[in-house]
């Protein structure tokens, strides 16, 4: 359990927090769902060009969910705002978006 980290900042937590809970489990699992569609564009399609446009679009609708859910903000006013110790729905598909492209 943490007592000072960044997430008492962002979100104005005054208890402990454990960063690992089962939120952050169901985040690393979508995660990993996240990367095998990356694998089973790989495995699926056998031209360069087709791989390349499925890789693309999958990074523009990550970077379309990661601004629909922090409003374009980086900040800790953005409603989901980008946490790593969290895990966040928007740290996730940041990082999602970055692996496609």
């Amino acid at each position: 359990m943490f007592q000072w980290n960044d997430i008492n900042n962002v979100f104005a937590v005054t208890q402990r927090l454990d960063p690992e809970g089962l939120f952050a489990s169901f985040m690393a699992i979508f995660h990993c769902f996240i990367g095998l569609q990356c694998g089973m564009t790989l495995v699926m399609f056998t031209e360069h060009r087709q791989r390349l446009v499925r890789w693309i679009l999958w990074g523009v609708l990550m970077v379309i969910i990661t601004l629909a859910l922090t409003f374009g903000r980086i900040d800790d006013r953005a409603p989901v705002p980008i946490n790593k110790q969290l895990w966040s729905l928007s740290f996730i598909t940041a990082t999602s978006a970055s692996s496609f492209f």
